[in-house]
């Protein structure tokens, strides 16, 4: 864990939120905003330039975040794959409206972040084509021991209300400590949004539950484009869980076992599921197969069946991964008796800020890396690859942002009135704060999106999910409660909930076709006027979409 940042001139007796006044004011050079991989790998870079680095996470390090529970594939060349061909398959994968640059770059730089992995103590095998670490807690722990060597500083249970601007330039952030009840003014001359995504935003996720996108909507504010955004992939095999996050089962599972509907049909044969493993490969296909399943009824209590009695101890042998998952899945699910009940969850969000090669998002003083930029993995991801591009990318935006903040070191700070007029904005926000339940709203919210703007999507059906977040952001979401830390990080979350489903939803009309992990019903083809990317802005305080050519087209990661 990171040493903790414990200021002198902090007043942080109680728990309550004590008034809408800050509290006090840290300076650094680089503040990072995310604790993932993304996020300390930005910040171990930044270090490394000699510059003075916080960290703002709303968790406690990295435990809190999606890279502390990944799988553990890292996408890479080897002797046995090739850099182009690891190239291809993201841009195959992605449907080809990736942005081609970062496909090529992820492709040619991922061999060094395996490189460096390795030297930081992390420990890989060969899992099939595709090593594999010890999980996510593995990469945290190593990359953590690094920052705070480095002399990295950290604040924990913070969540960021609001970025700083002073003009047209980003410097800082207004952030909320949940331990003190108190509002903060982080200054620095460059901010890394390092947020992760958005996976909290469905029922069924396999996300933390503050996986809530405030990059998105931090970044948005500020002036950032946004692409994608109607573009969220969901794993097959996450267990069925309600009301918890969902724990997933390894992609081969789906291969070796079989999974089964209410009628005791094969799901993968009967839509012609040949993908190995499918559940990796083929993400987008084998979960609109399974959830169709269970929309038109053939679930059994709400989910499919994943039947592992068949397997032959050969099979559980051919892959070390689910060899050594064999006794928590007995123990757990008796899987040697009993089927274990499936349902597609969110995974991760393929949609995010626009930046370019090295992490500038075009806002003076704003960079961004990971699960908070889109355009990398196009329409889909292809697995394995959320960690490398996180750790590339979290590279390339710390070195930029190190260089920004030399540059800008004598700059003047922020002025007092740029400080309490970002606190007043919030303040306005929640106005009338009349007890509605947070909790209500966000179920509303998840709600909708699950049947609406998830695995299958139908225009009329968008429609009515667009009036009904329109209508929550209008009436209810000024008068949720902010007394308390709870309440305030719940109020947050929601704001940035109802943004995004409706970043999500407008972007799945404005996309009349199927590419990728986005499908609809209506236009169920995937068709050449499709070869485009949406993008989101707010301008005057209304959120303008668009269709834009392919961010780096065809050629365009030679140039």
């Amino acid at each position: 864990m990171h040493t903790p940042y414990n200021p002198t001139n902090t007043d942080t007796e109680g728990t309550w939120m004590k008034s809408w006044t800050i509290s006090e004011k840290n300076h650094c050079d680089v503040l990072v905003i995310g604790s993932g991989a993304a996020g300390l790998r930005a910040a171990i870079e930044a270090a490394r330039q000699g510059r003075n680095v916080l960290i703002a996470c709303k968790s406690n390090g990295g435990r809190g975040t999606s890279t502390h529970i990944a799988n553990g594939g890292f996408r890479v060349a080897h002797e046995d794959f090739t850099r182009e061909e690891h190239f291809d398959l993201v841009m195959k994968g992605g449907r080809f409206i990736n942005d081609r640059r970062k496909v090529r770059i992820l492709a040619e730089e991922a061999p060094t972040a395996y490189e460096e992995m390795k030297q930081l103590g992390v420990t890989f095998r060969r899992e099939g084509a595709m090593p594999s670490f010890q999980g996510g807690k593995a990469l945290i722990q190593a990359l953590e021991k690094e920052a705070v060597r480095l002399g990295v500083k950290t604040l924990n249970s913070t969540a960021i209300v609001e970025l700083l601007r002073d003009g047209d330039r980003v410097c800082g952030a207004i952030a909320y400590d949940t331990g003190a009840g108190a509002f903060k003014a982080l200054i620095a001359h460059a901010t890394i949004l390092a947020t992760g995504g958005a996976g909290a935003l469905y029922s069924f996720c396999d996300n933390p539950p503050h996986a809530t996108g405030d990059g998105y909507y931090l970044g948005l504010a500020a002036g950032a484009m946004l692409t994608g955004m109607e573009f969220v992939q969901f794993y097959p095999l996450g267990a069925y869980q309600p009301e918890r996050t969902a724990l997933l089962f390894p992609p081969v599972l789906g291969n070796l076992g079989v999974i089964k509907n209410v009628d005791g049909e094969d799901i993968y044969q009967k839509h012609d599921i040949t993908a190995w493993p499918a559940a990796s490969l083929a993400r987008d296909t084998t979960s609109r197969a399974l959830y169709s399943e269970i929309d038109r009824g053939a679930g059994v209590g709400g989910a499919l069946l994943l039947d592992l009695r068949k397997m032959t101890e050969e099979d559980w042998a051919s892959s070390p991964g689910v060899q050594e998952k064999r006794p928590y899945l007995r123990r757990r699910f008796n899987c040697d008796e009993e089927p274990l009940p499936i349902i597609p969850v969110s995974h991760y969000t393929m949609g995010g800020i626009v930046i370019n090669d090295w992490g500038e998002t075009g806002v003076e003083g704003l960079f961004a890396a990971g699960e908070a930029t889109g355009g990398t993995h196009g329409a889909n991801r292809i697995g394995g690859n959320a960690i490398p591009e996180a750790l590339i990318f979290g590279m390339r935006a710390g070195q930029t942002a190190s260089h920004l903040s030399e540059k800008t070191s004598g700059r003047e700070l922020p002025s007092e009135s740029v400080i309490s007029d970002a606190v007043d904005r919030w303040r306005e926000t929640f106005s009338e704060a009349l007890g509605e339940r947070t909790e209500e709203i966000l179920d509303k919210v998840r709600g909708e999106v699950w049947e609406k703007v998830g695995i299958i999507r139908e225009g009329t059906r968008l429609q009515s999910a667009l009036e009904s977040f329109d209508t929550l952001e209008r009436d209810r979401l000024p008068r949720l409660p902010t007394s308390t830390p709870r309440e305030v990080i719940a109020a947050l979350e929601a704001r940035s909930l109802l943004l995004i489903a409706r970043m999500a939803t407008n972007s799945a009309l404005l996309r009349e076709e199927s590419r990728g992990a986005h499908y609809r019903s209506d236009f169920p083809e995937e068709t050449e006027d499709g070869m485009f990317n949406t993008v989101v802005r707010l301008k005057g305080g209304k959120l303008e979409f668009e269709k834009i050519e392919v961010l780096a087209p065809r050629g365009a990661e030679n140039e």
